[in-house]
């Protein structure tokens, strides 16, 4: 992917530019970090920003996705799940429309078989990526909802049909 490439060819550059010790730096150095599989290294430069903010600060989302795909790679789903929380709440707080936070932690939920919810954080990231022109992640997210969509209303009707035999049966 060439934006992945300039990324990679200006990591340095960015770290350079960035004046230290504010968070923005911290996201940098963890990323540069991250891309030489530091990955202990990489979350702790971002523990000390997380620490620095709660999720009334807007940086505090984009920490919290860093954490959270850092944990995605170290394979701890539970830590993953809960720094995706906190960032979708960050996000929220802060009418942010084009998120990737909320819709990764749905699918995470639907492979966890928690379809519901999974649906509703789904249909939600599809219309703020709607709303806010976000084309790159309604991409994304149609190519997972139609899945989605179609075991919730499975399931939705499943439990009607429970729902109407426990009548019939009274």
């Amino acid at each position: 992917d060439g934006y992945r490439k300039i990324i990679v060819d200006n990591r340095d550059s960015l770290i350079a530019i960035v004046p230290e010790n504010t968070i923005w730096y911290y996201i940098h150095l963890s990323n540069k970090l991250k891309a030489d599989q530091k990955y202990d290294q990489a979350m702790d430069i971002l523990y000390s920003a997380y620490n620095q903010l709660t999720t009334s600060d807007r940086d505090m989302a984009h920490v919290a996705f860093y954490m959270s795909d850092l944990y995605h790679l170290k394979g701890n789903l539970s830590r993953e799940k809960e720094y995706l929380t906190v960032s979708s709440i960050a996000d929220m707080k802060h009418a942010v429309k084009e998120y990737i936070s909320l819709w990764k932690l749905g699918t995470i939920l639907y492979d966890e078989g928690d379809v519901k919810t999974a649906y509703q954080f789904i249909d939600i990231s599809l219309q703020d990526a709607i709303y806010s022109g976000a084309y790159r992640w309604k991409q994304s997210i149609i190519k997972i909802l139609p899945t989605i969509y179609t075991r919730y209303h499975t399931t939705i009707l499943q439990q009607k049909n429970t729902i109407s035999a426990a009548f019939l049966i009274i």
